[in-house]
């Protein structure tokens, strides 16, 4: 029997810790540091969900970039179990009681991590390697140079605490800015972390002529090369990810600039997610390659002729919908 001095009776007592650590069953206790895990939401191979230090909400944040899901430590719970508020709040704290009757330590004090930045890098030439891996999504050297895609040799980060040293073996890429800043950097092989952002860009921004009527909004710079590689008339742009939507304000000063915007994201959860909600918050419509997780990867399997006849017909409809 449960002494009444467990009892849990207010949602203020459950550390935020305790709940992703409990129901995400973390090898370690959190305490400042940021993790990264397989979603609980999806199956896959390469971890995609990561938990961090908020240090405006000082408290512990999730983000799991495969299902879109993200939020709070009660926003994990309704979301696991299906429940609402009140529900999530009665079985957080009915499960808190009975760990804390087994005399369990719930606290460890949060220490925030400081966030790593790309402190220097070393361009290199471009090698055969290179010209496989983006040839076969038909990406040309042209589309590399035109959007400042460049491969790197090394690059050094720090935190403020401590510096790492990285001589990649795999080949990784930088993504800069027209004047050389450096935004993201991409290990295309990595099975643990293929990017690593730097700072945030509306990738493809800054290559807009505002010479088409139509303006596309891709998943990612690489879906971004490679609708720019089939020649249609229209620009591209790309935010950070699908699970970054482009702020109104810019929205608004693209719209005075081209007939019709829309989106094209991925074939997967989080990419139809993000088509409803440019839809819902910003009135653009949207769409999917219907075969495939997005159009790089369309155009590997498939060839580049094969998907531009499909993509042609299903951009068509989309910028004509409503």
């Amino acid at each position: 029997m449960l002494s009444t001095r467990h009892i849990v009776t207010d949602i203020k007592q459950v550390p935020i810790t305790w709940i992703f650590e409990h129901y995400l069953n973390l090898p370690e206790r959190l305490h400042g540091q940021q993790l990264k895990l397989l979603s609980v939401f999806k199956s896959e191979r390469t971890p995609s969900m990561t938990l961090w230090y908020d240090q405006a909400k000082q408290e512990y944040r999730f983000k799991d970039f495969s299902s879109g899901e993200g939020g709070s430590a009660y926003d994990l719970v309704s979301k696991l179990y299906n429940l609402n508020f009140k529900e999530t709040l009665y079985k957080i704290m009915t499960d808190y009681t009975r760990v804390k009757a087994l005399g369990i330590e719930d606290q460890v004090e949060i220490v925030p991590q400081k966030a790593y930045t790309i402190e220097t890098y070393e361009v290199r030439n471009w090698i055969e390697n290179d010209a496989k891996y983006w040839s076969q999504y038909g990406i040309s050297r042209r589309q590399l140079e035109r959007y400042c895609v460049k491969p790197l040799k090394t690059y050094r980060m720090n935190n403020g605490e401590k510096t790492l040293n990285f001589t990649p073996s795999i080949i990784t890429y930088g993504y800069f800015s027209m004047t050389g800043t450096l935004y993201k950097i991409y290990s295309p092989k990595n099975p643990k972390r293929k990017f690593f952002k730097v700072a945030d860009h509306i990738q493809g921004i800054e290559q807009l002529k505002y010479e088409s009527e139509i303006l596309v909004i891709c998943s990612s710079l690489k879906d971004a090369m490679c609708l720019d590689a089939m020649g249609f008339k229209l620009e591209v742009i790309a935010p950070d990810s699908e699970n970054t939507t482009i702020k109104p304000m810019y929205i608004d000063v693209l719209r005075r600039r081209y007939k019709k915007i829309i989106t094209l994201f991925d074939n997967d959860e989080a990419g139809i997610k993000a088509i409803e909600r440019y839809k819902t918050e910003l009135g653009i419509n949207g769409c999917f390659y219907p075969t495939a997780k997005d159009i790089s990867d369309a155009v590997a399997r498939d060839g580049q002729e094969s998907v531009k006849n499909t993509l042609e017909r299903i951009l068509s409809a989309t910028i004509n919908y409503g």
